[in-house]
């Protein structure tokens, strides 16, 4: 039973849901500075503030059946909070275009296959579908992004 650990949990996917909005707001940062990738970096955006609903729809439902989660692999909320500090301050970089296009595909694509990205399935083990749904969806277009973003850095060749 997570019931003991539940403001912990709770605690760590708000600390979640708050990177993908940093993520979402990264993405919308190079919308505005690369016009030729303006539809891509848009999607990329749209799909991390899906991500950031869909984890506050995760938090929701264990606060409303704390009995059907076990705890799983937790993150520290601080290192999530330092992910977030580093995704802005890429943002304060991009805005004043310090960072380079290709560069920028390649942060995308780090933050893509970064630990919170690839482990959204192990903080929490349950058997509620609508919970495991929404992981399932997170992990799916997590693994599009870093595809979409390997695409586009071998377009961009040496």
């Amino acid at each position: 039973m997570i019931q003991k650990s539940s403001p912990n949990l709770i605690s760590i996917l708000k600390s979640i849901a708050d990177f993908e909005l940093a993520t979402a707001e990264l993405y919308r940062a190079c919308s505005q500075v690369w016009d030729l990738d303006k539809e891509f970096w848009v999607a990329m955006q749209q799909a991390e503030l899906k991500h950031s609903k869909n984890i506050n729809r995760m938090t929701d439902i264990v606060c409303s059946k704390p009995g059907d989660f076990t705890p799983g692999r937790v993150f520290a909320p601080a290192a999530v909070q330092t992910s977030i500090a580093g995704i802005k301050g890429n943002v304060q970089r991009l805005l004043k275009k310090e960072i380079a296009r290709k560069n920028m595909l390649f942060i995308a694509r780090d933050i893509e296959q970064s630990m919170l990205e690839k482990n959204y399935a192990e903080i929490v083990k349950t058997n509620d579908p609508e919970f495991k749904s929404l992981v399932n969806e997170i992990l799916s277009d997590t693994v599009s992004h870093r595809e979409q973003l390997n695409r586009k850095i071998r377009e961009m060749g040496p």
